[in-house]
This record gives C-alpha cells, sequence and structure tokens, in this order.
C-alpha cells in the first residue's frame, strides 16, 4: 500500500491520487471544510482515507461519520484513569460472560448462572435475542433455546458482539463499532501465526486491548478481575510473546502505520496483499454487524 502525507487538493497534486492507496488527513491542521474537500478527491480516485491526530472522543466520531477508514491519535492511547474506582458490577458481569462464551469448552450452566444473576442483563440480552433481524415465530427465553435454534457458533458471535456493544454504551458508536473490527481481525489473523486452535484467546486479547478505554480504568486494575491466560497477560502488560505481534499488527492497520506492518509481517512472512485484503473484508463485514447490533438498541 502506498500512504501520502500532508496532501494539500490543487491541481499539480491532483495526478499523485492515482497512484496511491490511502490519503493520511491531519485534524489538528486542517478545518473541516479543507478535510471535506479531500473526502471528495478521495473518493473520485477511489483512495482511502486516516485521519491523524484524532485527539478526543468528538473528533473521531465525525471522522467515522465522514466515512474516514484508518485512525490514529491519543484517544485511544490515553484512557481517563480513575483512581479507586470501582468497576460496575453489571459490566463486570458483562466481561465474565464474554470470557465464559469464549472457552474452548464453554459451560453453559455457568453462563445461564452470570445471566440470571442480572435481571438487566438477562432483560436486554433476551431483547436482542428476540430483535426482529431474528425473525423468531415464539419468543425465546432462553439461551440455551436460543444456542438450539441458532448454533453455538452464531450465538457465540452476536453474544460477543452484544457485549461489546454494553460495555461499550457511554461511548460513541463509533467506538464501538472499531473495537469490534479489531476483535474480529485479530481473530482471522490468528491461524496465518499458526495460533488457529487459539483464535478466541486472540479475540479476548483484542477486547481487553482497549478495555481501559471503555471503563475509564487501568489495565492492571482490569486485569486483576479476570482469570485470563498468561499469554494474554503477557502480550497486554509485556508487549511479549506469541500472541504480542497480532495485537501490534491490528493497531498498526488501524493507525496507518504500514511501514511497522511490513515490519511485523516480514518476521512472520505473511504477504502484504492477502492480509490488506483480510483486514478489507473483516472491516467491511465487522461494521455490517456492529450497525445491525446497534441498530437493535435503538
Amino acid at each position: 500500500m502506498l500512504l501520502i502525507d500532508d496532501y494539500t487538493p490543487s491541481e499539480k497534486n491532483l495526478p499523485l491520487l492515482d497512484l496511491v492507496d490511502i490519503i493520511k488527513v491531519d485534524f489538528l491542521k486542517d478545518n473541516k471544510q479543507e478535510i471535506l474537500a479531500i473526502k471528495e478527491l478521495a473518493k473520485k480516485h477511489n483512495c482511502q482515507l486516516l485521519a491523524e491526530k484524532v485527539d478526543n472522543r468528538q473528533d473521531y466520531n465525525w471522522a467515522y461519520e465522514q466515512g474516514f477508514d484508518y485512525f490514529q491519535g491519543y484517544y485511544f492511547a490515553k484512557p481517563r484513569v480513575v483512581s479507586d474506582r470501582a468497576l460496575p458490577s453489571m459490566k463486570l458481569n458483562y466481561l465474565r460472560l464474554f470470557i465464559q462464551i469464549n472457552k474452548e469448552e464453554p459451560d453453559f450452566a455457568e453462563m445461564e448462572n452470570i445471566i440470571k444473576s442480572d435481571p438487566l442483563l438477562s432483560y436486554e440480552l433476551l431483547k436482542m435475542i428476540n430483535s426482529a433481524y431474528f425473525g423468531f415465530i415464539q419468543d425465546i427465553d432462553s439461551i440455551r433455546q436460543a444456542l438450539t435454534l441458532l448454533g453455538l457458533t452464531e450465538v457465540s458471535k452476536w453474544l460477543n458482539l452484544f457485549i461489546v456493544s454494553q460495555v461499550g454504551n457511554e461511548h460513541p458508536s463509533a467506538l464501538i463499532v472499531t473495537t469490534w473490527v479489531r476483535c474480529r481481525f485479530a481473530e482471522k489473523l490468528a491461524p496465518l501465526f499458526q495460533a488457529e486452535e487459539k483464535s478466541m484467546q486472540v479475540f479476548l486479547l483484542a477486547l481487553f486491548s482497549l478495555l481501559d478505554t471503555f471503563l475509564n480504568s487501568s489495565l492492571p486494575d482490569l486485569l486483576s478481575e479476570f482469570n485470563l491466560t498468561p499469554e494474554i497477560h503477557q502480550a497486554l502488560t509485556e508487549k511479549t510473546g506469541k500472541y504480542a505481534d497480532i495485537i501490534s499488527l491490528v493497531r498498526a492497520y488501524e493507525k496507518g502505520q504500514f511501514n511497522l506492518a511490513e515490519e511485523i509481517m516480514d518476521r512472520h512472512n505473511l504477504c502484504y496483499n492477502n492480509v490488506a485484503k483480510l483486514y478489507q473484508e473483516v472491516l467491511n463485514k465487522a461494521t455490517e454487524e456492529a450497525e445491525i447490533m446497534l441498530s437493535m438498541k435503538n
């Protein structure tokens, strides 16, 4: 992929857009009128857009609404940490359910216990399952019943997305969509890193890599609440181990850091074009899934 930085629209620079894949837009330097002009040029020349120096929720949400494909800035990197703040019990239950769903052998009795222990979780979950999207003729009143009708894979996918949307319900929808894309891309990368049998662990890693932003809490405090594998702890806290390069590659794509992405792919003998194609497929599909989930909540 070829990227152009600090692009200024002009007749002289116009031919460059036929040679590049991505236009990098500086959200601190360019005003909204200039950004919209670049957006129109990108559309005409079939270029993707990368928003850099996106440092707050408002800019991120606006960039997402304008159709930007990649984001770079401090919005994800600098969570607001509140000391001595306990996690809401409801969100803890969501995350405990998330971990249970993504075990190699989920304990459905334990899943039901978690759900039944939280009336609001039970209500929201059953409301989602009984939405018009699934089109059940009869009302579904338990996870076991949904599993029978939809199957484990389909139920797990929508439960995971439901939990992401609930944990992030205080944040703009754009962050929920981006989080879901991160989780799905990491999951799809797992086989390329010889970790296909651990794809669910990689999925969990991707979610927990953004959890401090979602919950305004420190990562060590969050990790102490859950029984995650040593590999996930190592990747998140030390940025080492067999999963570290997967999450680093995901972040590089999100931020448009394609030189870093190429370094990681070279270490693992991955084909640039194959990974780029995979990312585009995941981006389209995961965005569609997240928007369906968000529409169910309205």
